[in-house]
């Protein structure tokens, strides 16, 4: 099982993480089959850092397109990949060493159509990182069955048959994506693993431009995946309504308190009103302007 496995690593303008990505995938225990890179019109440098890479490493594909959004990547290197299972990560992790050896066995229950581990932060230096990053973890901290109903494409892994079957990702979502396959999967009778011992670090937007863009793309998802699974307007195990609608949480401010953050705990209820504007924006926008509409 494990000799059959491709990766598929999805970057636009990852040029000063994308290295580090590649050397924790390829330090995992397994030998990979195959290792596609996506370039998704890249114009920071992202491009010349994957053609040396894979000039370096024979098993690496660098595979360069226009920016068409995250779905369209991966559903590219999913479609060029030929292994029973197939690994996707974002050019912003660092795999954690043994991650790979602790979610195929997840896959030895054939109910199993993807397993994943959690993200940590990797920036915590910095203000905005650590707001996004620390509220990522808290989300996942609450969680306490093994199997959830909402995966990301951050550092996961999913068994080619369930793909073939619940069909690839929606190019109509830029973001949520993630949320809308699990949904698919999920509703086909497949289970989601979540590995808590296995995990990677992630690199959060350290502007507060990146991090208001991120909440608007998020607002604008969530109104897709809403449209497309109305009974899915509570959200989900990882990130439910009040999440979204950036309501103050007391365990969220404990929990940055406890990782010694006391100050920036204090500063949530200035992150929420800040998260709550930029999914207002993003409601707004999806409802009024985009005009995006799904088959349900």
């Amino acid at each position: 099982m494990e000799n059959d496995i491709s990766a598929i690593i999805t970057v636009y303008n990852k040029k000063n993480t994308v290295s580090r990505a590649v050397k924790s995938l390829m330090d995992q225990t397994a030998a990979l089959r195959e290792i596609f890179i996506i370039d998704d019109g890249s114009t920071d440098g992202s491009k010349e850092v994957i053609r040396k890479l894979a000039a370096a490493h024979a098993n690496i594909t660098p595979v360069f397109q226009e920016h068409c959004g995250i779905a369209g990547s991966l559903n590219k290197g999913i479609s060029l990949s030929k292994g029973e299972f197939v690994i996707v990560l974002d050019g912003d992790v660092i795999l954690e060493d043994g991650w790979l050896g602790k979610l195929m066995p997840c896959f030895k229950d054939t109910s199993v159509a993807a397993a994943s581990g959690v993200t940590r932060l990797a920036n915590d230096r910095n203000l905005w990182a650590l707001l996004g990053g620390y509220s990522a973890e808290y989300r996942q901290s609450k969680i306490k069955s093994p199997y959830v109903d909402h995966l990301s494409t951050c550092n996961t892994i999913y068994r080619r048959a369930s793909l073939n079957r619940a069909g690839l990702f929606d190019p109509a979502f830029h973001y949520g994506q993630d949320n809308d396959l699990s949904y698919r999967l999920i509703a086909a009778g497949y289970k989601l693993a979540l590995r808590k011992d296995a995990g990677c670090l992630h690199f959060w937007p350290e502007t507060i431009g990146g991090f208001l863009r991120q909440r608007f793309n998020g607002a604008v998802g969530r109104m897709r995946l809403i449209k497309k699974h109305p009974g899915r307007w509570k959200g989900d195990m990882v990130s439910d309504i009040r999440y979204f609608a950036g309501v103050p949480q007391l365990g969220e401010i404990m929990f940055f308190i406890k990782r010694k953050k006391a100050a920036l705990g204090l500063f949530l209820p200035f992150f929420y009103l800040l998260r709550t504007c930029a999914w207002m924006a993003g409601v707004f926008y999806e409802n009024h302007l985009s005009g995006a509409s799904f088959k349900k």
